[in-house]
């Protein structure tokens, strides 16, 4: 959804309602986006682990500004947009989650869709849960950001429920602990 020059406002809601109002908006046809990664839970002590989508920043939906005129109306209004329900085969009536339009010294606040680029790299190359089960014991890395950026090493163990891995760099002598999101597998070649 990167188009190149696009501008973006921001909207708050509360957390359990990120992704049900990104998919009200998208459903009814506004540009909207919020950063997601897959992650393995548990609804409740005695369930099964199962893969959830979660929102990375919750509270905030990105919407075209070209249509914030629509959005502060849909703000303050409390009307229920319609939805296909596929089992029932028609459409359903749904109540809008609430949000508010982010307003920075009296105007509304406008984001460069340039500047979203750190934001959809960590959705889709760092915490997805694929990309976790590739990093393996053995296999080289680079550092992509901080201090050590563009240090290679070589992955000895992973470790918080395949958030962080131990990676041994041959310039220090103990393994450093590195987020998931800040490596990079190095393809021999």
């Amino acid at each position: 959804m990167s188009d190149r020059g696009k501008m973006w406002c921001i909207l708050r809601t509360g957390s359990a309602q990120t992704l049900p109002l990104c998919k009200a908006l998208c459903d009814d046809g506004f540009a909207a986006w919020t950063p997601t990664e897959v992650i393995v839970k548990r609804a409740r002590r005695d369930h099964p682990r199962a893969e959830v989508t979660v929102a990375l920043m919750p509270s905030i939906v990105f919407a075209g500004y070209e249509q914030v005129s629509d959005l502060i109306t849909l703000s303050r209004t409390a009307l229920p947009h319609m939805v296909w329900d596929a089992t029932a085969r028609r459409h359903v009536a749904r109540g809008w989650p609430q949000f508010r339009v982010l307003r920075i010294a009296n105007r509304f606040a406008r984001v460069a869709d340039g500047d979203l680029a750190g934001l959809r790299r960590a959705e889709s190359v760092g915490m997805t849960l694929a990309k976790r089960k590739t990093f393996v014991p053995g296999v080289t890395v680079r550092l992509m950001e901080g201090a050590g950026e563009g240090l290679r090493g070589v992955v000895e163990r992973i470790g918080g429920d395949g958030l962080f891995a131990w990676v041994k760099f041959p310039v220090f002598p103990e393994a450093w602990k590195v987020a998931l999101h800040l490596l990079e597998i190095v393809v021999a070649g």
